[in-house]
Parts: structure tokens; sequence; C-alpha cells
């Protein structure tokens, strides 16, 4: 039986009185006796638990000058034409980047497409 079930089966056999109770080695011992200590002092409220999540990946920060609209995913997917930023090249044929656009946002919600031409 790994070591974590049976700390935690003599943490529970103690806390309810059995009097059957696993042998635990010193290194066991110690963590039953820090574990059992937590719980009477939270018990008798000598103690509160309070919790707070922070994620961050190794040697990331947090940037105080982010703004999410410099993000890549809000610039155009496709290129313009050179002589003019208005018009995008389908098969070369130029189109209004205005109407390229209503036609991603009625094709995106559309249910039943996988967003591939299929």
């Amino acid at each position: 039986m790994p070591s974590a079930d049976i700390i935690l089966e003599f943490v529970n056999s103690h806390w309810k009185n059995l009097p059957k109770r696993p042998e635990l080695d010193p290194n066991e011992n110690n963590i039953d006796v820090a574990i059992l200590d937590l719980l009477h002092s939270f018990e008798t409220g000598d103690m509160t638990v309070t919790m707070e999540s922070t994620y961050f990946a190794d040697g990331d920060e947090r940037d105080q000058n982010y703004d999410p609209s410099d993000d890549v995913c809000n610039e155009d997917i496709y290129d313009t034409i050179p002589a003019n930023p208005n018009m995008v090249e389908f098969g070369g044929v130029p189109v209004e980047k205005a109407i390229v656009r209503r036609a991603v946002e009625y094709f995106g919600s559309r249910k039943g497409f996988h967003n591939n031409g299929q």
C-alpha cells in the first residue's frame, strides 16, 4: 500500500478513535502528527484556511503593460493589396476587407461546418 494511503488510514483511525491502526515508520509518523495537529487546530477554531491561486510558467512574470488588443489574434490573417490596404486578393480577384470580415463571421458562426470548406 502506498505511504500516503497508510498515513490517511492511520489519521482516520486515530481521529475516529478506532482500536486498529496501521503501523507507521518514523517519517510517516511525523507526517501523521502534522496532519492530526492541523485537523485539531482547525476543529478547535485556532486556525482558518484561506487559499490563493496564482499560475505562472517558469520564468514568466506578469506584464503590467499588457494590452489584449496587441495580441496577434487581433491582427488580420490575410494580406492586403499593397496599392489599396482596404482590399484583399482572393484567387486573383480583389475583394473589400469588410466583405471578407462579414463572410468570415457568417461562415464561422454556421453550425455543421468545420471551417475548412467541408
